[in-house]
């Protein structure tokens, strides 16, 4: 094999070292960012989760009282 040649394959694999390197660390970027967007995410869902719970107490509360006053209504029409 020529020298010539040698040369320029030595030239492609030092291109293509680099672009390997290139698109490890963009991956390694991209595996960062997706870290970072799960943690918020999971952050948001907790959120969501604790509103949901919030929201389902009260919903709770507000058929209990529902109850109790439908019961005090039945009572109420029968004269009690």
């Amino acid at each position: 094999m020529s020298d010539s040649r040698i040369l320029e394959l030595e030239y492609f694999l030092k291109q293509a070292k680099a672009l390997a390197e290139v698109q490890f660390n963009r991956a390694n970027e991209m595996k960062e960012n997706f870290a970072a967007m799960e943690a918020g995410f999971d952050a948001e869902l907790l959120e969501l989760n604790e509103e949901l719970a919030k929201t389902l107490k009260a919903l709770d509360d507000v058929q209990l009282e529902n109850i109790k006053l439908s019961s005090k209504l039945r009572a109420y029409e029968r004269g009690v």
